[in-house]
């Protein structure tokens, strides 16, 4: 009788063990999941392995007596941050707010301009800027020489198509001159700042302090009306008389 009694209670502790058969927790740990515990007579629970991208899970016991835990593997953890890169740098390299400043200065720069210097003796030369579509940011550039000017020594010493486009530097244009020009001629220019005209040179809409990239010193730019000048660009009528 004593016998039947302890294996009636051996049986039921087996019972409630298998009853209860554990399943790992997943989770974004990429440490292993918990195996699940001893299965019943139909085998345990399989264990569910760690996240990210998670392992593959433990199998459950088969035997009546319950199988050994299964074990999920550990899941491969997330790429490390790069402590170096400042998230607060990261964007598109223009953004709407660039993109319409830039636009707005080609637009400006659309036209017949007056560039060089004053002084007992002139150095000035005549440019057209013509975007190949309204606010492109490239186009033709028309040269002038200006040699008929008043007490004038051209400053590009050239005439005829060539092109122009816009750089990386803020207000800043950049020319390709036709080959009748000589070698040497500084190709960049910036704009900046624009501002009202004076009374001389006649007829100018409005004139900006000009900077070659060089950096050898400031020049003038004035902007005329596109009437200034003839449709082929081969004769413009003198402001500085």
């Amino acid at each position: 009788m004593r016998s039947i009694l302890l294996f009636g209670i051996a049986s039921l502790a087996v019972f409630a063990a298998g009853a209860c058969g554990g399943v790992a927790e997943s989770g974004n740990d990429p440490s292993p999941g918990t195996g699940g515990s001893a299965g019943s007579s139909v085998g345990g629970s399989s264990g569910k392995g760690g996240s990210a991208p998670g392992g593959s899970a433990g199998t459950g016991g088969i035997t009546p007596a319950g199988g050994s835990a299964g074990a999920g593997a550990a899941g491969s953890g997330g790429a490390p941050l790069d402590a170096s890169v400042d998230v607060a740098d990261v964007g598109p390299p223009d953004a709407p707010g660039d993109v319409d400043q830039i636009t707005a200065f080609v637009l400006t720069m659309n036209g017949v301009w007056l560039v060089g210097w004053g002084g007992g003796m002139n150095h000035y030369s005549w440019v057209r800027i013509r975007s190949d579509s309204p606010g492109s940011w490239s186009g033709t550039a028309e040269f002038l020489a200006g040699d008929d000017l008043a007490v004038n020594s051209p400053y590009w010493p050239c005439s005829g198509a060539g092109k122009f486009f816009i750089p990386a530097k803020p207000y800043s244009i950049l020319f390709e001159f036709p080959s009748s020009c000589p070698s040497g001629i500084e190709l960049e220019y910036t704009f900046d700042p624009f501002y009202p005209p004076s009374a001389y040179p006649k007829g100018a809409i409005l004139a900006a302090t000009v900077t070659p990239l060089s950096m050898s010193g400031s020049i003038e730019g004035y902007k005329f009306p596109d009437t200034q000048c003839n449709g082929d660009m081969t004769a413009c009528t003198d402001p500085l008389k």
